[in-house]
C-alpha cells in the first residue's frame, strides 16, 4: 500500500457548431516504489464533429513514464534482463462514428486501439520471480465494435 499524489488539467473547448475538443494532462507520483502500473504522465488530446445525424470522434492518449518499472524483487535482485511491462511510453487512438437514424436509435462503429499498440496494464511483479513476456497481460489490440442503442 502507498500514497499517491497527482494533479490533473484539463481544457475543454467548442469551436462552432460542428467541432469540439479537449485536450488534459494527468500526473502522478507516489511516496514509495510501486510494484503496479502507475503512469506518471497521462495526456489526452480528443477531437469531435457533428453534423446533422452523424458525429465522428478521435481520442488520442499517451501514457510518458511509468513508476515502478525495474523495480527489484522482494529479495532485492534487479531485473536487468525484462522490464517489467512491454513499455513505459506509449500512445492510443480510438476512432468511433455515430449515426443518429431516428430520434430513439442510434447506430454506432467503434475502433478501439486504432494502431494496434502492445502495451500492458497489469503484472504479476507481486509474486516476486523473474518477470519477462509471461510476466505481464496483455490489453486488447485494434479491437472493432458495431451496435444499436434503441430507447423507449
Amino acid at each position: 500500500e502507498t500514497k499517491a499524489h497527482g494533479f490533473d488539467i484539463q481544457y475543454d473547448k467548442t469551436f462552432d457548431a460542428h467541432w469540439h475538443g479537449k485536450l488534459s494532462w494527468a500526473h502522478l507520483t507516489s511516496e514509495e516504489e510501486t510494484y503496479g502500473y502507475l503512469p506518471s504522465n497521462q495526456f489526452t488530446l480528443g477531437v469531435d464533429y457533428t453534423a446533422d445525424k452523424w458525429n465522428v470522434g478521435l481520442d488520442v492518449r499517451a501514457f510518458a513514464g511509468r513508476n515502478g518499472e525495474g523495480t527489484s524483487d522482494f529479495n532485492g535482485n534487479w531485473f536487468d534482463k525484462y522490464d517489467l511491462f512491454p513499455c513505459s511510453t506509449y500512445f492510443l487512438a480510438d476512432l468511433s462514428v455515430n449515426y443518429k437514424a431516428t430520434k430513439d436509435i442510434k447506430v454506432y462503429f467503434k475502433v478501439n486501439n486504432l494502431f494496434d499498440k502492445f502495451y500492458a496494464e497489469q503484472s504479476n511483479v507481486f509474486a516476486g520471480y523473474a518477470c519477462g513476456p509471461d510476466s505481464f497481460t496483455s490489453m486488447p489490440g485494434r479491437t472493432f465494435i458495431v451496435g444499436m442503442n434503441w430507447s423507449f
